[in-house]
């Protein structure tokens, strides 16, 4: 019996974490561009310093999602820990790199992640409604109307 290749050996291991099967594929394509950046570089002779201009250049892509950048470096993670368990995976702060540039990175998902919660508020001196008429009547600022409506 042939043993499983290295590719098999990573999706192994994968599915030893419980990484979804729709997800792996994502995780191999992550492993792969960066293996693509080293051709013909032993996982031994990889240094923290170059994973961390990897994982910088990546923290400012805005085609990444903060879930997809977290999942990159989870992929490399499984790769440099789990795979080839080398020296550099014990001593390099996966933590930290998986949430350093979260909050800093542009998010094409959140656009209103940077709008203050005021502005997100609707304008009701603009609503009509059937009864907006009757609001306008209402005492303004009181104990028993404690709502403000602006006409």
């Amino acid at each position: 019996m042939a043993s499983p290749s290295n590719w098999q050996k990573y999706l192994n291991l994968l599915l030893k974490k419980r990484i979804p099967e729709k997800q792996q594929r994502w995780y191999v394509k992550r492993v792969e561009d960066f293996l693509k950046l080293h051709p013909g570089r032993h996982l031994r002779d990889f240094t923290a310093s170059d994973l961390e201009s990897y994982f910088r250049e990546h923290a400012s892509d805005a085609a990444l999602s903060d879930w997809q950048y977290r999942q990159l470096v989870d992929a490399l993670q499984v790769l440099f820990v789990d795979f080839a368990n080398t020296s550099l995976s014990r001593a390099f702060d996966w933590a930290y790199w998986k949430e350093a540039f979260v909050d800093s990175r542009p998010d094409k998902r959140s656009p209103l992640k940077d709008v203050h919660p005021d502005k997100l508020v609707a304008d009701y001196t603009s609503v009509t409604f059937p009864l907006a008429h009757l609001c306008q009547k209402m005492p303004r600022n009181t104990a028993n109307y404690p709502i403000i409506w602006t006409p």
